[in-house]
């Protein structure tokens, strides 16, 4: 372990009066709690780096949740400009972070990037302070969606005493909020479900008899990131995407110090989502079944070529296509490991199968349900078609 304390930078980047509620409302309070910015080692050498601009700066100088930051951690405004109503949002925030990244670089800090429509844990704080000076470089958490109606109602009334005062959230009870508020778009995740998405950028598998999910993923939260032993910054992934895409692999590689957060005992962060915010290809029937999903052995090989394209696709960085193969634990109590452990054996072997390359029987299943969809067969033909 190291000896001295590493200085913290909390990295937000956003603009608008909607996302500055997001805020001050759910990210602020959640900070304040004991285990999280107040915990830390190195308060004198840390910071709060806001990425926004200068109006939604003024707005929130005299807001008690920022004022009750203010009396444990300097802000640092990294001034933007509005975007534009036809610039693409994405880019903007990344403009955001390339700004971020660079001032922790040079100042030769750990990163901590949040948005603000994060929740994290108390105590979350406190963990990555362990993982640092214990030498990790990066932690990366499971990221999926959450909605924001109902799950939102409920984390407020866990704050009686209002504007001003922590959010206190133990991981279990986080997870049990957000367990059982997932958005449309991570519904589709899940494995066993009929409306399965196409592009599967995350799996997930129901424990039966727990509350809880295994989380197989390429969707990674970078939460930490030390540029204290960083020789060379590369920013040129925010010049054409995000920074959940080839960022860390590229300035950080595949290497042993970077922390894959596999339970939500450890450390949870929750980014919630409002219901009627999802991707463009997800309309308002996107959790009908589908035939080409449901049935046992079409089904279980059409999701698996969605998941294999995805591996084969040449998208994904080799630290991504690593970390796959490691499931994450979300869960809302304690773990019974006979239950969890026959989930884990039975995603590890689709992961396992998605990972090598497609066999006779998957593209003969495939080539069905392609047929059906063009036309030229119809569905229950496919049962002599596999005879």
């Amino acid at each position: 372990m190291t000896e001295t304390p590493p200085k913290f930078y909390f990295t937000v980047v956003f603009w608008g009066k909607e996302y500055r509620e997001y805020l001050l409302r759910l990210l602020l309070p959640s900070l304040l709690s004991p285990g999280n910015i107040p915990a830390l080692e190195n308060k004198r050498g840390s910071r709060f780096l806001i990425c926004t601009t200068a109006e939604d700066w003024a707005a929130i100088q005299f807001d008690s949740d920022f004022l009750a930051l203010k009396q444990v951690i300097e802000p640092f405004l990294l001034e933007m400009p509005m975007p534009k109503p036809e610039d693409n949002k994405y880019l903007a925030l990344s403009a955001g972070h390339k700004l971020a990244t660079t001032k922790a670089f040079t100042d030769r800090a750990c990163s901590v990037f949040l948005t603000p429509d994060l929740v994290l844990s108390d105590g979350a704080v406190v963990t990555l302070q362990h993982l640092a000076r214990c030498g990790k470089k990066v932690v990366l958490c499971a990221a999926m969606r959450y909605t924001y109606e109902g799950a939102v109602t409920e984390i407020e009334a866990l704050r009686p005493r209002g504007p001003g005062t922590p959010l206190v959230l133990s991981s279990r009870r986080l997870a049990d909020i957000a367990l059982r508020h997932m958005h449309l778009e991570t519904l589709r995740y899940d494995w066993d479900a009929p409306c399965f998405a196409e592009m599967p950028y995350s799996c997930f598998w129901r424990v039966i008899g727990d509350e809880g999910i295994l989380i197989h993923s390429f969707n990674w939260a970078p939460v930490l990131a030390d540029y204290s032993g960083l020789t060379e910054h590369r920013v040129d992934t925010f010049e054409r995407s995000t920074m959940d895409a080839d960022y860390i692999y590229r300035n950080f590689g595949d290497e042993d110090a970077i922390h894959v957060v596999q339970d939500s005992d450890e450390l949870l962060l929750i980014s919630f989502t409002r219901k009627d915010d999802r991707p463009g290809h997800l309309g308002d029937d996107a959790l009908q079944p589908h035939w080409y999903k449901c049935w046992p052995i079409i089904g279980h090989y059409w999701k698996l070529d969605k998941l294999g394209w995805l591996v084969r696709s040449g998208s994904m960085d080799p630290l991504k296509l690593r970390i796959l193969a490691l499931g994450v634990r979300m869960h809302n109590g304690d773990i019974l490991e006979s239950r969890w452990r026959r989930t884990e054996r039975r995603a590890a072997a689709i992961i396992s199968q998605a990972l090598a390359p497609p066999s006779l029987l998957e593209k003969a299943c495939l080539r069905l349900v392609r047929r059906v969809q063009q036309g030229t067969i119809w569905p229950f033909s496919l049962l002599n078609g596999l005879a």
